[in-house]
């Protein structure tokens, strides 16, 4: 069975580079707010996120689709998550994440 690790963040922090470079990016604030793994092969949903969530960060074992909402099911047409690698989302607090494994 596949896994989805869903990291939830509330804040992001300003880091400014030092050196030559000097370029400034935004980067969540650790620790998160909460984390939790959903297993899956047919639609499977997360657990509600919490309050203060305001994005998360997507981390597949296998590739997937995922769909975001109240009661979300994720299907083959949903948005495809390519297994190993993270990817960063704006979500509302109390949505939950549903993975199903891609075709």
């Amino acid at each position: 069975m596949a896994k989805l690790h869903i990291t939830e963040f509330s804040n992001l922090q300003n880091a400014v580079g030092v050196g030559h470079a000097q370029e400034s990016a935004q980067l969540p604030m650790l620790p998160p707010v909460a984390q939790q793994v959903v297993t899956f092969t047919t639609t499977t949903q997360s657990a509600a996120l919490n309050a203060s969530t305001r994005f998360v960060r997507l981390i597949a074992d296998a590739d997937c689709h995922i769909e975001v909402g109240a009661n979300p099911t994720a299907t083959t047409s949903s948005m495809k998550l390519i297994a190993g690698a993270p990817e960063y989302f704006g979500v509302n607090a109390g949505q939950k994440i549903a993975a199903v494994t891609a075709a």
